[in-house]
């Protein structure tokens, strides 16, 4: 089992309905989470998205983590 690169991105802002945001993104052609989720996807990783209104958005991301051979 290879290890993982984990990123963890917290906050107790006003979140935000995830399902229709992401949606919203693609009708307004917004960059933000679609092009985070493609560039984790580039990189064979994972991003999960859990918000929940006037509460707290958390944004988690895992990489596999592969040594250069050279190092």
């Amino acid at each position: 089992m290879r290890p993982n690169i984990i990123l963890r991105v917290e906050d107790n802002g006003k979140g935000f309905d995830v399902e229709r945001r992401l949606a919203d993104a693609i009708d307004e052609k917004r960059m933000g989470l679609r092009s985070m989720q493609e560039r984790v996807s580039l990189l064979q990783g994972k991003m999960t998205i859990m918000s929940r209104l006037t509460e707290y958005t958390k944004i988690s991301i895992k990489f596999p983590y592969e040594a250069n051979k050279g190092d």
